[in-house]
């Protein structure tokens, strides 16, 4: 037969396990006497507990969101954060300074093509950055302008008259009516002996 005692008790098989149970105290010692015919015999087993460890600090999250993400060249647009885990939050990228954990801000106007704007959130866990990018629209292309003149405006048959022109936002001008081809993007020319009653210069 054996016997339990210390931190267990009542009789035990000869052979087999069994389960502590709960255990609180620092130490605990679970002794097994077992007895035959030749006599007795006695052991003891400890088990010794120590305290849980604290659980993991977590670490800090930070989301960071731009609205909208395509502006204009000089308009702005709004910067909206927000964070857990963390004491205190700085920007940097395209803007910079000490931010609270949570809000929103104005990027100011805008200009530059590409502008990235972090925000790095620390804790007692850690810390954790994420970006935001807000891109600036070229601004479209103006329209080509084109001004011609001729002087003067009336000549006696067979005179000619002198064309004068002018163009911006152009890369290349065309002839045609009562002259034709290829033409620089500014200039004169001559039109040369006229002895049609009406002619027409287009550009």
């Amino acid at each position: 037969s054996c016997m339990a005692s210390n931190g267990w008790s009542g009789g035990r098989p000869v052979a087999g396990n069994a389960g502590t149970g709960a255990l609180t105290a620092a130490n605990n010692t679970f002794t097994l006497t077992c007895t035959g015919a030749g006599g007795s015999a006695s052991q003891s087993a400890n088990v010794m507990v120590t305290a849980a460890p604290p659980p993991p600090t977590p670490a800090p999250t930070v989301s960071l969101s731009a609205t909208p993400a395509s502006v204009a060249s000089g308009a702005v647009a709004t910067l909206s954060w927000s964070s857990s885990n963390a004491t205190s939050c700085s920007a940097s990228g395209a803007w910079s300074g000490n931010r609270s954990t949570s809000g929103s801000a104005s990027t100011g106007a805008l200009t530059n093509p590409n502008n990235t704007f972090t925000l790095t959130c620390t804790g007692v866990g850690g810390s954790a950055s994420q970006s935001a990018s807000v891109m600036v629209q070229a601004p479209p292309p103006s329209p080509p302008t084109v001004a011609l003149s001729v002087n003067p405006a009336t000549v006696i048959a067979g005179s000619a008259a002198t064309l004068n022109w002018s163009s911006s936002n152009a890369t290349s001008c065309v002839a045609s009516g009562g002259w034709s081809g290829n033409r620089p993007l500014s200039g004169t020319a001559s039109t040369g002996a006229l002895t049609a009653t009406n002619n027409s210069y287009t550009l």
